[in-house]
């Protein structure tokens, strides 16, 4: 072989075996669970809702679709203002939601509060300021979600959470508890101290063309958020969770879906479905048209674009769409179940 070409082919395998080397090293770092590449995505504010705690707030904030916090069967958690000694350094709110208002949390505490969103809407951010005192990797709170009106529940950072790679969306947080914070139980949650007030957010973020496999599905219009308290056997004398000013906020994508020039469908969900369909934002949607047709072509509904199509009326089987504005056009299937 000429000398030439042995040059050629060592340099060749030389940047194949660098180019493998970097992948596996972007492949490791993006697997690993407690990295974070952004965080919460913030878009265009669409509306808001803030639960205050304070005396005036009816905690039914449905105006503006955000939900209600109940605390019916709460035996720990209190609305009020408190005399205990590590809540009081530098509160800046009079009331708030936390576990007693006078007394250390008790032993054996399992106890939460939940916040239900009667709506739903795609990428809401949850935010709040908090201060906890517990013994650490023992006793905790956590923050967890249902998808199914509160049959079942999972941590943020469990399920559902891509905080690893941000890749498709998710649940995504920012100033959160790690993976690897967890207590006896085995869950993540805050534990230990604060060392102050500190402001946590967490998302669920659908505002990317993504497709979920396997049979978790994480993509739901209407979800419940409950933030929970456990404590072990062992006696303390700690303050533990004060909750403050959790913020509901509807935000919109518009430059997160505004190029579908290279798809030629839309990410539809959840599909298959029982019969109503969400359609992800579109940049000047009120230009597009939808149409949906049976398999033989036979055109069912058309109407201005909408972010949620209700196909309940049809019976089960396989449907097609179709949106355009005249010059862009994106279709795709749906499966009624």
């Amino acid at each position: 072989m000429p000398a030439l070409t042995r040059s050629i082919n060592y340099i060749h395998k030389s940047m194949l075996m660098k180019k493998a080397l970097l992948f596996f090293c972007l492949l490791f770092w993006m697997t690993n669970a407690d990295a974070q590449f952004h965080g919460v995505y913030d878009g265009v504010p669409n509306d808001s809702c803030t639960f205050s705690f304070e005396p005036s707030d009816s905690l039914n904030h449905t105006s503006c679709a955000s939900g209600i916090t109940d605390t019916s069967g709460c035996n720990l958690w209190r609305i009020g203002s408190t005399s205990k000694p590590y809540f009081t350094i530098g509160s800046s709110s009079k009331f708030a939601i936390m576990t007693d208002t006078s007394s250390p949390y008790p032993l054996k505490a399992n106890d939460y509060f939940i916040i239900k969103n009667i709506k739903g809407n795609d990428n809401i951010i949850y935010s709040f300021y908090h201060k906890y005192q517990t013994r650490k990797n023992k006793d905790g709170g956590m923050v967890e979600y249902s998808l199914d009106t509160g049959k079942t529940w999972e941590n943020v950072k469990l399920g559902c959470n891509n905080d690893s790679t941000n890749a498709w969306g998710g649940i995504l947080t920012s100033n959160f508890y790690t993976r690897t914070d967890t207590i006896a139980t085995g869950e993540p949650c805050f534990t230990g101290s604060s060392n102050g007030w500190q402001y946590s957010r967490f998302q669920f973020f659908w505002g990317f063309p993504i497709k979920i496999t396997g049979t978790f599905n994480c993509i739901v219009p209407i979800v419940w958020v409950r933030f929970r308290f456990v404590s072990d056997s062992i006696p303390d004398t700690l303050d533990g969770w004060i909750i403050d000013s959790i913020k509901i906020e509807h935000d919109r994508y518009y430059g997160s879906v505004k190029d579908f020039e290279v798809l030629h469908s839309l990410p539809v969900y959840p599909n298959p479905s029982t019969g109503l369909i969400n359609f992800p934002v579109l940049f000047d949607e009120k230009s597009y048209k939808i149409s949906i047709t049976t398999i033989t072509g036979l055109q069912i509904l058309e109407l201005p674009y909408n972010e949620q199509v209700d196909l309940s009326s049809q019976p089960n089987g396989m449907y097609f769409y179709k949106v355009s504005n005249g010059q862009k056009i994106y279709t795709g299937k749906i499966q009624l179940e």
